[in-house]
């Protein structure tokens, strides 16, 4: 089975249990209680990096159809920024898992979400800012619009 193959079905599969998982943020209230909003935009950033490896690589693999080169690098931009958000927002949710298990009673989340989410944008936006500058952004070895093979 071919390598491409293999990452736009776990791409699809992703995409499928990420939108569950989302749209159990609607029915279960307990999920929005802290750190739960952490969890939720680290799970909407990861659908967009799912539809990207799932949608798209279905696209073009099993339809054979091609994108411009423009329009992947414009993609791998977003690409780029969703990952890299995503995981300082896994970075955020550790951090906040610590200090509750330091402190199970510390109900400073409120204080700190605002720090988490500009923290989270801001080195996103640095890592984009970079790979847009170093022309990083475009077609990869598995044929996804991300950082290009070979950027350094």
């Amino acid at each position: 089975m071919d390598i491409r193959i293999i990452h736009v079905l776990f791409g699809l599969i992703s995409l499928v249990t990420g939108m569950i998982v989302l749209i159990s943020y609607v029915f279960i209230t307990g999920l929005r209680k802290p750190p739960g909003m952490l969890i939720f935009w680290q799970t909407v950033l990861q659908v967009i990096l799912d539809f990207e490896w799932g949608v798209m690589g279905l696209y073009r693999h099993s339809l054979n159809n091609t994108i411009s080169e423009e329009v992947c690098k414009a993609i791998g931009i977003v690409i780029i920024y969703c990952y890299f958000v995503g995981w300082s927002y896994i970075c955020c949710l550790v951090y906040e898992l610590v200090v509750k298990l330091k402190d199970p009673m510390n109900g400073n989340y409120k204080k700190r979400a605002p720090l988490y989410h500009l923290a989270s944008h801001l080195s996103g936006a640095l890592f984009t800012i970079y790979a847009a500058v170093r022309d990083q952004a475009g077609s990869n070895m598995l044929q996804i619009c991300y950082l290009k093979a070979n950027s350094r």
